[in-house]
């Protein structure tokens, strides 16, 4: 909990444990996608300059909040509706909990960004995607802590 408004993290890992390979997903699987869509739109959703630089298209029918230190993101979010920009993650939690009212707050990544609001986190949507990789760059490699609902999901990749 934030300050009033419940703090979500949602994510995919493969089965081995990683969430990214070169700053993208490392897999195709759609029914996650719909998943992730229908758990974040109409919601606030926070997330980091590297996150936000590897979707194409942006996200639509959501407040973003790109975090970064570098203030020229700022520039880049100006054409975008519904996306703004905070330098640490505590402003974008409270410039998110002043947006939402209370209401839910949706993390949606990089790896950074989970690890620093892991600490106010509510719960996990945790989706689970089988498939092995052994060789992406970016792992889960942090904690959830025992006060997190984590909530489950199991995936297939798309053939």
């Amino acid at each position: 909990m934030y300050r009033g408004s419940k703090v979500t993290q949602i994510l995919a890992v493969s089965k081995d444990g990683f969430i990214g390979d070169k700053n993208t997903i490392p897999w195709k699987c759609k029914v996650d996608m719909v998943h992730f869509a229908s758990n974040t739109k109409g919601k606030v959703c926070i997330m980091g300059r590297k996150t936000f630089e590897s979707i194409n298209p942006p996200l639509k029918h959501r407040i973003v909040i790109v975090v970064s230190k570098d203030a020229t993101i700022a520039d880049r979010l100006k054409h975008l509706t519904d996306y703004t920009h905070a330098s640490t993650v505590e402003e974008a939690l409270d410039l998110a909990n002043a947006i939402a009212l209370s209401r839910e707050i949706m993390i949606v990544g990089g790896k950074m960004i989970y690890e620093e609001t892991m600490q106010y986190a509510d719960r996990v949507l945790l989706s689970t995607i089988d498939v092995e990789l052994k060789t992406a760059d970016t792992k889960m490699d942090w904690v959830i802590p025992d006060n997190v609902e984590i909530v489950p999901f199991e995936f297939q990749v798309d053939p």
